[in-house]
């Protein structure tokens, strides 16, 4: 892995894993987002709109957010304040039913998770066969997994039951799945 997607994931891995506490969704899984789908920081999107996903502006978010175009005439980009911002926005991307349908909360590693992710139909890419396969290399060759354990030790910390998010009750996973 290059060293500009270590530094890009050392960057933004303290947002990421402060929006990831407790949702369920692995900081490892959504770094290997970042860096997948934005070039490790280095598209327009990530440059001029603080957007690593490539989040489109639907009409909903014209009203609610701000959106930009790379090239006029072209398609408007979400625009994010910040990188939590953007993680936060991607995280209520995944919440979505569809993804909650496809497994993506009930996944114990983010290798299971980019799995659900891809057979939601997030990538609608040429690659979207390949997704999951190419952010498991990402995940591991970065040794991104640290920031799962980061994070759940943070979160066992924050609980009052003292358990990380993966160890809560099967009672009240269903519940935060149902109830979102």
């Amino acid at each position: 892995m290059s060293a500009l997607a270590k530094t890009f994931a050392e960057e933004i891995a303290p947002g990421v894993i402060t929006s990831c506490l407790n949702t369920g969704v692995f900081p490892s899984l959504v770094i290997a987002q970042a860096i997948q789908e934005s070039g490790s920081g280095q598209s327009k999107q990530a440059k001029l709109f603080t957007n690593f996903f490539g989040h489109m502006a639907s009409k909903e978010w014209k009203d609610m957010g701000k959106a930009g175009q790379t090239v006029k005439g072209g398609r408007f980009w979400r625009i994010y304040n910040s990188v939590e911002d953007c993680i936060t926005g991607h995280i209520n991307i995944l919440k979505k039913p569809l993804y909650r349908l496809k497994g993506v909360f009930k996944a114990r590693t983010p290798f299971e998770q980019a799995l659900a992710i891809q057979k939601a139909g997030y990538n609608t890419g040429p690659d979207r066969n390949e997704y999951a396969l190419k952010l498991s290399k990402i995940i591991k060759g970065l040794d991104l997994q640290k920031y799962d354990r980061e994070m759940i030790s943070l979160e066992r910390r924050k609980n009052t039951n003292g358990l990380a998010y993966s160890e809560q009750p099967a009672v009240t996973l269903t519940l935060q799945n149902i109830f979102g």
